[in-house]
């Protein structure tokens, strides 16, 4: 484990001069920046925009996640107050959050780097006016939560927010060779090696560093790869579904995107909630089999996400197929 020499002056300012308003704001942006906030983002882009922007940021993502993971296992840097083991009281964080936050570590910051990589990407998939102004705001706001919250330094909001534009680069720069590439793989290779790969890395992950709550994170999006890969492989066969929708009054449309949100999170909870439940009452959550089945269930929300809900919308009328 590795002390480094951050400020955490700066913390305890933030910590002094916090109010119950900020803090709710701020809460509302490290929400965004979490597993369940980008699950709801990206599903309302795919299910009322775009397709195959919400997979690219989907992708994005997890590369960037994980990498955020694998350098935050190797640099081991412990959250502020947590070697004082005043994490507790100074962390303006969900108490059900706290115990799971205090062992994980916390550099560079996974909700800057996740951050920066998604909006910043999704910025250069649509590059319009207004996402040229909002996408900052919301990558700053993300950021900085955090050590508003207390529950990491500024130095690990900048090198995330530094890490994860060189991702959107590197992305932007190899993404047409690596989609021609990703055509001539057969499907069913594809969708064999999206199991196989994700579960051996799952169980090598576990044994070398610990079926814990701090490599909890891989695992959800180990499950989010391989349901996107799968569902992705089939969706244009089984569904063909198109988010757009054709002349209608905006006050139609509006309604039409209320019943496709209203219908699609009232379905994708019972994966999503309901097999959260199911396996925590059958397996503890850290263990070999507890690890499994997160895989599975956001496996399952991922299917459900872009194959079950999409095909109810079709048949209620709600969109129609691609042509």
């Amino acid at each position: 484990m590795v002390d480094l020499p951050w400020n955490i002056n700066i913390i305890d300012w933030l910590l002094q001069n916090r109010t119950d308003i900020l803090t709710n704001i701020f809460l509302f942006f490290t929400f965004l920046g979490d597993s369940l906030g980008y699950i709801i983002v990206v599903i309302t882009i795919y299910w009322l925009y775009d397709k195959k922007v919400a997979i690219k940021v989907t992708f994005a993502l997890i590369l960037s996640l994980i990498f955020n993971q694998i350098l935050k296992n190797i640099i081991q840097n412990p959250r502020p107050y947590v070697n004082e083991n005043t994490y507790d009281e100074n962390w303006a964080i969900s108490e059900n959050d706290i115990e799971e936050t205090a062992h994980s570590f916390s550099t560079p910051s996974g909700h800057a780097q996740g951050s920066m990589t998604f909006w910043h990407y999704f910025h250069k998939q649509i590059n319009s006016k207004i996402t040229r102004i909002f996408t900052p705001i919301i990558i700053f706001l993300i950021g900085f939560s955090r050590p508003y919250l207390g529950v990491h330094y500024l130095e690990d909001i900048i090198l995330g927010w530094i890490i994860g534009y060189i991702i959107v680069i590197i992305i932007g720069k190899y993404e047409i060779t690596i989609a021609s590439k990703w055509k001539n793989v057969k499907v069913l290779y594809v969708r064999v090696l999206s199991i196989i790969a994700p579960i051996l890395f799952i169980l090598i992950l576990g044994f070398t560093s610990g079926f814990e709550t701090k490599n909890s994170t891989i695992v959800t999006l180990a499950g989010v790869f391989s349901g996107l890969v799968i569902s992705i492989t089939l969706e244009q066969k089984l569904v063909n579904f198109n988010p757009a929708l054709s002349s209608i009054s905006p006050v139609k449309r509006i309604l039409n995107y209320i019943m496709r949100l209203a219908l699609g999170f009232a379905v994708l909870s019972i994966p999503l909630f309901g097999l959260d439940t199911l396996f925590s009452s059958l397996v503890d959550d850290n263990s070999i089999l507890g690890f499994l089945f997160r895989w599975l269930r956001y496996s399952i929300v991922t299917f459900f996400g872009i194959i079950v809900v999409p095909l109810l919308f079709i048949k209620m009328g709600l969109s129609d197929q691609s042509k």
